[in-house]
């Protein structure tokens, strides 16, 4: 059902494991741009791929996005950190 974002997030985490790994800046830097946009793209990815096959998905999506934008505040790890950094990017 969720089979795309998964992927996605599995790439976040093999990004994230090589990051940690890695004592090179230019290879970190270029990392933690993947990490940032791959993390950004999961809701994406969990919305409009995943739940292009799955109404019920997609509309649980929709309403994930609309109470994290209508509560920033309980919601600080997406807009202070992957929003936020995506954006800088």
């Amino acid at each position: 059902m969720t089979e795309r974002a998964r992927m996605v997030l599995s790439d976040v985490e093999s990004a994230w494991k090589r990051m940690e790994k890695s004592d090179d800046p230019t290879e970190m830097r270029i990392l933690w741009f993947a990490v940032v946009g791959l993390l950004r793209a999961v809701g994406h990815v969990l919305q409009k791929v995943d739940g292009a096959a799955d109404r019920a998905l997609e509309k649980a999506a929709k309403e994930a996005w609309r109470r994290w934008h209508d509560h920033p505040l309980q919601n600080a790890v997406f807009h202070e950190f992957i929003e936020t950094e995506r954006n800088i990017l």
